[in-house]
C-alpha cells in the first residue's frame, strides 16, 4: 500500500503570535509597541522630554507635544518606561533617593565647615578633616603663587539651585499661577464707571447707551 503524503506544516510562525500580541501595521514588538513608540522610550529615557522624545522617534514636529503627551497615557508605553527605568537603576546604582540626598547635601552646605575666618585673615580647614557629605559640596579649589604672594581660589556648588531643585521635588515650588478671588472663590469682575471718560468709551464699545427718560420720546404720543 502507499502512504498518502501529508501536507508539511510550516515551520514558520507569526511573529505576533508567537508573543501573543496581534499586529496592526506589522511593526509591533513582543510587548506590543510598535516600532516608534519603542524608540519613543529609548529616547524619553534619554531627558525624560516627551515632545523631543517624539521627535527624535520619528514622529511629526508638528505634533509632537501632543503625541508625547498622548504616549506618556499609554499604559503599554509607561510600563515599558518604568521597566527600563528601573534596569537602569539598577545597572547605574541610582535611585531617586541618592539623587534627593546629593541635593540635600549642596543645599544645606555651611561655609563653616570649610573656612575660619575673622577681621584680619581667613583659613581653610583641612581637607582630611571634612567630612564626605561636606567634601562633596567642594565645586573647586584652586592657588596660584606668584613673586609678590598668591591667590587662594575656594567656591561651593550652587546652593539656591539645589534648593530650588529640591524644592520642585518635595511640591513646593509651581510655575502655575492660579488667580483666586475672596475666600479662595473665583476672580470677580466689577467694572467701576464712576468716571464718565471710561464709561463712555465702555458704552461705545458695546454698543450701550443710558436712556435718559427726561429725554426719550414716548413712542405712543402723538404729535
Amino acid at each position: 500500500m502507499k502512504r498518502s503524503k501529508q501536507p508539511r506544516k510550516s515551520k514558520q510562525k507569526n511573529e505576533s503570535s508567537m508573543n501573543g500580541v496581534k499586529s496592526t501595521n506589522g511593526h509591533s514588538n513582543g510587548n506590543g509597541l510598535t516600532e516608534k513608540q519603542k524608540a519613543f522610550v529609548s529616547e524619553y529615557l534619554i531627558d525624560l522630554n516627551a515632545s523631543q522624545a517624539a521627535i527624535r522617534a520619528g514622529y511629526s514636529k508638528q505634533t509632537a507635544g501632543v503625541t508625547g503627551c498622548n504616549n506618556l497615557k499609554n499604559d503599554k508605553i509607561r510600563e515599558a518606561i518604568a521597566h527600563e527605568m528601573e534596569l537602569r537603576a539598577e545597572r547605574t546604582k541610582v535611585s531617586q533617593d541618592k539623587v534627593v540626598k546629593e541635593l540635600a547635601r549642596l543645599a544645606f552646605s555651611n561655609m563653616k565647615s570649610f573656612l575660619k575666618w575673622n577681621s584680619n585673615t581667613v583659613t581653610m580647614i583641612d581637607s582630611d578633616s571634612l567630612t564626605e557629605d561636606d567634601a562633596a559640596c567642594v565645586m573647586e579649589v584652586s592657588q596660584t603663587t606668584t613673586q609678590t604672594g598668591g591667590t587662594v581660589r575656594f567656591k561651593l556648588y550652587n546652593k539656591k539651585e539645589a534648593l530650588e531643585l529640591l524644592g520642585r521635588h518635595l511640591g513646593m515650588f509651581s510655575d502655575t499661577i492660579k488667580h483666586v478671588g475672596e475666600g479662595g472663590g473665583p476672580v470677580a469682575h466689577k467694572f467701576n464707571f464712576d468716571d464718565k471718560t471710561i464709561k463712555d468709551a465702555f458704552d461705545k464699545l458695546y454698543g450701550l447707551t443710558e436712556k435718559n427718560p427726561k429725554t426719550e420720546k414716548n413712542p405712543n404720543k402723538k404729535g
